[in-house]
Order: C-alpha cells, then structure tokens, then sequence
C-alpha cells in the first residue's frame, strides 16, 4: 500500500543558474499529483509517477534505444568545456536536497550529463540541462534518466530550445508576451520586465530550476505522456502569470516583480501551484491566443525586444521631465528600469548568450490538442508497481525493477 506523508515538506533553498532564486523542492514525497492524460490522482503513489515515465519511455524507441547505449556514451570522450561546464553545474543543481548533496547523487548526475554531451555532440551540454537531468534522476534509474532526457532533447523537442542561436526559444519567449493579457504585457514591459528575466529558466529547465519538484514533475508528467512540448510549457507559464497579475500590475519596479515571478510564485502552497496547473491544462486557447501560436509574423528576437523597450521607457521618461522637470513625477520606475534592464542582462550568462543568439525566430509552429475536461481522482491505495527493464546505476528515487504501466 501506499506510504503516507506529509505533501507540505519544507521548502529548501537552492540556488539557481538563471536567475538565483529559491527553489522548493518536495523530493522524497511518497504521495504525489499525478497527471496521466486528461486525469489527475490526487494523492497517488510515487511509483505510478515512476511507472508513467518509464512506460512513455517505452512507447518512444529513441529512450529505450538511448538507454541500451548508455555505457557507450559514458566511455565516450567529450570536449574539455564541456567537463568543465558539467562539473561546475553538478554542485549547482538542487544542493539543498539530500539526494545531490550527496557525492552518489552528484556523480549520477555528472555521469547523465556526460553521456548526453557525448550522445549529442552538436549541442553537447548547456546550463539547464542538468536540473531537467536532476529532475528524472528524482524518479528514474540512472540509465532510464538518460533515456528520459533524450525522449526530451530529441522527441519533444527541448532541444532546440539550446540551438546555437536558440531561435525557438526566442520565438517562445516573444509569445509568451502577447499570451498573457495585453495589459500585463504593457505594465511588465514599462518595468522593464521582459520575458526572458524569468520565462528563459522556466522554458529551459521545464520549471525545474524555479519551481518545486511537485509542480515540475506534473508538467513533465504531461510532456512525456504527448503534449506537445512547447504547448505545456507555455499553458503553464501563463497560468503562472494570469494567477500574478492583479499583484503584479500593482508593482512598479522591475525587482519586485522579478521577486514575486521568480521568487514568491514558486513558493505558494502545494495546492495553489496545482490548482494553476489544472487552470492550465484544462483552460483552451483563446481564438486569438491560437492566431499567435500559428504565426511568427512580427516576431521579435530578444535584444530586438530589449532595444524596443529599453527606447519606449527611454522616450517615455524624457517625455515626463519635459512636460514637469520634477524629477519625482517621472512616470514610476521609467528611468531607473534602463539601467536596471542592462544589469539583469548582463548579469546572467545564459541570457546574455541569447541577446547575442542570432535574431531570426523558428517558423515551425504547432497547434494545441483538444485539452479541456480534465477529471480529478483519488489514487487507488494498495497499487504496486513493478517495471520491466531493467534498471542502471543509482535510482534517484524511482526502481531499479521492472514495469511498464503508464496509469
């Protein structure tokens, strides 16, 4: 039967790639929301999540056929940058939890990277991979997390999110501005509070890196099951945003409204943040929101949106001193946003190698599936789980036994 406990676990610290913010992590949590399909079980075992991952990963040839080659792929030389970038990034992934503090945990980690580096040398690694590697290493055994991780870069698609001129990323982020309600993107925008200063992570990582393990592993429930990739990612991001905005039009600094995004959003209670998935994922796109999705035309790439902005506030605030000199009636935040815009940029790498990234958008778009009526259910107690293939390595918390049963 299945283990009770408590699904409140404290929040814990950890330090982000990104953005540096506080991630709350729930990793040993036995009872957990699962979403399979259009059904969520609340109050589920761990092992159903465990048993959905590894029989998506058997549905799709690519991760069964990526985890035969995983020894290979550990043998295999990769470029000094690369072992550095890794070993640099193990020790900032999740070190507040017991699992990667842990020197096990860590080498599992490193060792994932490693074969993902050699199993795809044209992207090799990228910061964020390895919290969506630390993610699956949460549930999967360590060869089936690399299996995982492959059906993610190579089947749904995250790969192109760290192309050389991360051009889907771009276009996603230049989307996920005009999804929200107009209003919202006009008040972010004079704060100087673009897309890519917290939808870059959120994207990247699948919510990994900002959000707790609750909330990402369910959005990860949903990619791996056959959502599109990128229409999860931005149903969520939005959601995340429309349950902000009556805060956040209230804000007029760019650094609060970062905290809030980045900081406070992640730490709401377990309930809020599955209460905005099931918003999400059941809430279909508006015919405009459609429109948008199915069309890049207009498209912004990010430094073309951060000159926009940065020459809108610019021309905003000029225009205030003119009409009254007083310094203290320029519009809030208007002039001190521009500076504050150049520092957030240039203080984050990862942003700064897109606002370096070439500025042509992916004109490859997809369309939403059906999604409404999704059906809350309690989990069936007493259910075991029992995979089929074999595992490898260290189990991050799911089975080195067999099974196949997605739910």
């Amino acid at each position: 039967t299945a283990v009770r406990c408590s699904i409140a676990a404290l929040p814990i610290a950890a330090v982000l790639i990104l953005c540096c913010a506080v991630c709350c992590l729930q990793e040993d949590d036995e009872i957990v929301t699962l979403q399979v399909g259009k059904t969520v079980w609340d109050q589920a075992p761990r092992q159903m999540r465990v048993e959905l991952w590894m029989s998506s990963l058997q549905r799709r040839g690519v991760g069964v056929a990526a985890a035969a080659k995983y020894e290979d792929m550990l043998l295999t030389p990769v470029g000094d940058e690369a072992v550095n970038d890794i070993e640099k990034d193990v020790a900032r992934t999740f070190p507040g939890t017991r699992r990667f503090a842990a020197a096990e945990g860590q080498e599992a980690l490193r060792r994932v990277l490693h074969a993902y580096a050699a199993y795809d040398p044209e992207v090799g690694y990228c910061q964020g991979m390895n919290f969506v590697a630390g993610l699956l290493l949460m549930y999967l055994p360590e060869r089936h997390a690399f299996g995982g991780l492959v059906v993610l870069m190579q089947d749904r698609g995250l790969r192109r999110y760290y192309s050389a001129d991360m051009s889907l990323l771009q276009t996603h982020l230049w989307q996920l501005g005009r999804l929200i309600p107009p209003q919202l993107n006009t008040h972010l925008e004079r704060q100087g509070v673009l897309p890519l200063l917290y939808g870059a992570s959120w994207l990247m990582t699948c919510f990994s890196a900002d959000f707790p393990a609750s909330f990402s592993a369910r959005v990860m429930d949903v990619i791996l099951h056959g959502w599109l990739m990128d229409q999860a990612l931005l149903k969520a991001a939005v959601a995340v945003l429309v349950r902000c905005e009556a805060r956040l039009l209230q804000l007029h600094d760019m650094e609060d409204c970062l905290t809030l995004l980045k900081a406070e959003a992640p730490s709401w209670d377990n309930t809020v943040l599955h209460d905005v998935l099931t918003e999400a994922f059941t809430k279909p796109w508006t015919a405009q929101q459609l429109l948008l999705l199915s069309s890049v035309e207009g498209a912004e790439s990010v430094a073309e949106a951060l000159h926009r902005v940065q020459q809108a506030n610019s021309a905003g605030a000029a225009g205030a001193a003119a009409v009254t000199p007083s310094a203290n009636c320029a519009p809030p935040g208007a002039a001190l946003n521009i500076t504050q815009l150049a520092y957030r940029v240039s203080d984050s790498s990862s942003v700064t190698s897109l606002t370096a990234a070439a500025s042509s958008c992916s004109s490859s778009r997809r369309i939403t599936r059906g999604d409404d009526g999704i059906q809350v259910v309690s989990a069936p107690a007493g259910i075991h789980a029992s995979l089929s293939s074999g595992g490898g390595g260290s189990s991050g918390g799911g089975s080195s036994g067999g099974g196949s049963s997605g739910g």
